[in-house]
């Protein structure tokens, strides 16, 4: 990554946990973050990363008002502009990075989709090489399986030729493989050898989720105790909330250690179940994820996931020929808005569960997912309307509303200073 620039952002509120700083800035030096506060009491020299700059060296970008935001985190991501994971290349997970950084996405989790080991050595394989390369787009955190330990009674778009009874062997074989990149696994608990591998993967510091289950309440309960902490888009790939059958949604319900996703986009799932949710888990238990195929940012028709044929329609993907949904072409950007215009949040709450939540559950939430001194400068501006006009990733532009994204204005790009400022964006010269 070349050397990020020095940012001054003003004219924007500012995400501040459930509050807003008004007629605040905020200051990126070294790709961090070197000040919030106000203008006036802005330091002669700021410092970031072992960088220091005189504030007559920052750049500043005045956004005409909006919303300053960290950034947003995915720990459920397919795929996105014509790209999937499984296509197991470095060109497609930067695709699908770039096509999400557009939407305020500054770190992800590559998730997979149900397949063959060998295959998912090959997916761990390009995440080694884009890992080591200079990226762009959102940041690469790791990786998301979601299984193919699942059972086949609710696999819903997951390929059930591929579906697996748990391996621990094969699941040792791929992490001492590829140390530290697995770091979230969907399992369904009921199946025989379940509680072996969420034992191991819970002691080697992996998330694992509760997901396409036919789990009863009981048998959730249980694997709570065994290691899972958490569950996947809920309410989708389950069995339903019976008053004499609970089933998984009732466990991950009751049980307050046990954190929750939601694919917020009006198709997989009600605004009153959402809300419902929100009441149970939130504010610091709910996370909002896409589940997004390569669909997204393209045209309706179709595409594949998995091996599996999927029409989108109306901009929602289900197999073709059915009613099942087959991820989403959401982004966090709309899943934002949709928690705060369907289901009734405050937009800083809202902000949270795209944010702070997922870098808790990672364990990056001592450099993401809020705006404070030290942390990385990975930021979204959010308009009036919600949608995301700038995009910085540990201080570099990732997106600047006017298409010229993830050029590097230092190396002679089309970068955001170069050309006509956007509607929002007005460029001013150094403070």
């Amino acid at each position: 990554m070349s050397e990020a620039t020095a940012w001054l952002l003003r004219g924007a509120r500012i995400h501040q946990g459930t509050q807003w700083a008004d007629e605040a800035v905020l200051a990126a030096v070294g790709g961090r973050i070197a000040y919030v506060g106000d203008l006036r009491k802005l330091p002669r020299r700021l410092e970031g990363a072992g960088v220091e700059v005189g504030r007559q060296s920052l750049e500043e970008i005045h956004t005409e008002g909006g919303y300053l935001c960290p950034g947003f985190i995915d720990v459920h991501l397919h795929g996105g502009g014509g790209a999937d994971v499984m296509d197991a290349s470095p060109g497609a997970l930067s695709q699908l990075a770039r096509t999400h950084a557009r939407h305020g996405t500054v770190a992800f989790l590559p998730t997979t989709v149900t397949a063959p080991y060998e295959q998912l050595h090959r997916v761990l394989e390009a995440v080694e090489e884009t890992a080591g390369a200079r990226e762009e787009g959102a940041e690469l955190l790791g990786v998301h399986l979601e299984g193919p330990h699942l059972n086949p009674a609710r696999a819903g778009a997951q390929n059930p030729e591929f579906l697996t009874p748990p391996s621990l062997p094969e699941m040792q074989a791929l992490l001492e493989r590829f140390p530290g990149r697995v770091r979230w696994v969907t399992v369904a608990p009921e199946l025989e050898g379940a509680r072996e591998l969420i034992q191991y993967l819970r002691e080697a510091g992996v998330v694992v989720s509760i997901g396409h289950s036919d789990a009863t309440y009981e048998q959730a309960m249980v694997a709570f105790q065994w290691g899972i902490s958490h569950a996947t888009h809920t309410f989708n790939g389950m069995n339903p909330l019976h008053h004499r059958a609970p089933g998984v949604p009732g466990a991950v319900l009751t049980a307050p250690g046990v954190s929750a996703e939601i694919i917020a986009d009006g198709f997989h799932i009600h605004p009153g179940v959402a809300r419902l949710l929100w009441q149970v888990k939130g504010p610091d238990r709910l996370l909002l994820v896409t589940d997004a195929m390569r669909a997204t940012d393209l045209p309706d028709g179709r595409y594949d996931l998995g091996g599996l044929e999927v029409d989108v329609v109306g901009g929602a993907a289900r197999l073709a020929g059915q009613e099942t949904l087959a991820g989403s072409t959401l982004t966090l950007e709309r899943a934002v808005a949709w928690m705060v215009e369907a289901v009734g949040l405050s937009l800083a709450e809202a902000v949270q569960l795209a944010s702070l939540n997922p870098a808790r559950r990672l364990g990056v939430a001592h450099r993401l997912g809020s705006l404070e001194v030290g942390k990385d400068a990975s930021l979204v501006l959010l308009d009036d309307a919600l949608r995301v006009r700038l995009t910085l990733r540990q201080g570099e532009l990732m997106y600047d509303g006017q298409g010229d994204e993830f050029e590097d204005a230092a190396h002679g790009g089309a970068g955001a200073l170069d050309g006509e400022p956007s509607e929002m964006l007005d460029h001013e010269e150094a403070y």
